[in-house]
């Protein structure tokens, strides 16, 4: 891998990607509002048998349906993680999500989206049996279940 992009190239590419956006149309708009933002996020892998171990994205945007952030690797769509947000070196709220689409925006730095998940423990607590959920995958995308994401290559014009 080369070397990591500095805050400045990052911020740029943000920037690229916000006045390239499209405004949604019928066929994706959107369920929730996102909004922009900017900071870091760390990602953990929740499922144990996972290869990655974690890394830290710059934000780009958040709705109350999903996440999408800039990083410096591609992850697979589908992949679980447990997105915990900073502020000033501290851990302010950790969410998980499933990865829905991950793009090469340029060399070693990749666009992905995600869509955020009900923890199995919430399940559990408001009735759900363990012995169903030890059956469900919860960390995977449901490739027909878009409706709150834009295609990125649409987004990037491309």
């Amino acid at each position: 891998m080369s070397t990591a992009p500095s805050p400045m190239d990052l911020t740029d590419v943000l920037s690229m990607l916000e006045e390239r956006r499209q405004e949604p149309t019928e066929g994706t708009q959107r369920r929730f509002k996102r909004f922009p933002v900017r900071g870091d996020a760390r990602l953990e892998p929740v499922e144990p048998e996972s290869l990655d171990r974690g890394c830290t994205v710059l934000l780009r945007d958040i709705s109350r349906g999903g996440i999408g952030f800039l990083c410096d690797h591609a992850i697979e769509p589908g992949a679980l993680f447990r997105v915990q947000f900073q502020a000033d070196g501290h851990e302010y709220g950790a969410v998980p999500i499933t990865v829905c689409f991950c793009r090469l925006v340029q060399d070693d730095l990749y666009m992905v989206g995600g869509q955020f998940i009900v923890e199995p423990y919430i399940m559990s607590m408001m009735g759900v049996s363990p012995a169903e959920l030890a059956g469900e995958s919860l960390g995977r995308f449901d490739p027909l279940d878009v409706s709150d994401f834009i295609d990125p290559e649409t987004e990037l014009g491309g």
